[in-house]
């Protein structure tokens, strides 16, 4: 849904703190190759839909947000950036989504892992949120 991966770069970049450290770099699905870090990446993982006898109650978006930090140093400082952007996600009013009503945000789950490309080592720490939209 175009309207809610707006709302969540919008959130995180209202952030001062997060725009400190990362600037404009948040991107849906994958940065560009090249980008520095550290950057910030979210994509949709499941959309559930849950129904009543009239019609569609809500639907349950997943989202899988993360933090991406370059070198050894990286894996701390990429934690410590997670937790900032679950703060300003789970903030009662960071995310809408036009003409319907947002009634949770929520970490599900974290994960986090390293990633090597030639000699460098990126590593990744982030959460599943879900992300509850009402009809």
């Amino acid at each position: 849904m175009k309207l809610l991966d707006a709302s969540i770069r919008n959130a995180l970049l209202a952030n001062a703190s997060i725009v400190a450290l990362v600037s404009q770099r948040v991107y849906k699905t994958e940065a560009p190759e090249g980008t520095t870090t550290p950057y910030i990446i979210f994509d949709q993982a499941a959309t559930p839909l849950t129904f009543t006898l009239s019609g569609k109650a809500f639907t349950d978006y997943y989202m899988n947000v993360r933090v991406v930090y370059e070198g050894y140093g990286g894996e701390a400082l990429a934690d410590d950036l997670r937790v900032l952007v679950e703060s300003t996600l789970t903030e009662s009013a960071a995310i809408t989504v036009a003409g319907k009503k947002v009634t949770t945000v929520r970490p599900s789950q974290e994960f986090s892992y390293s990633q090597r490309s030639g000699n460098q080592i990126f590593f990744h720490s982030g959460q599943q949120f879900k992300i509850q939209v009402n009809e």
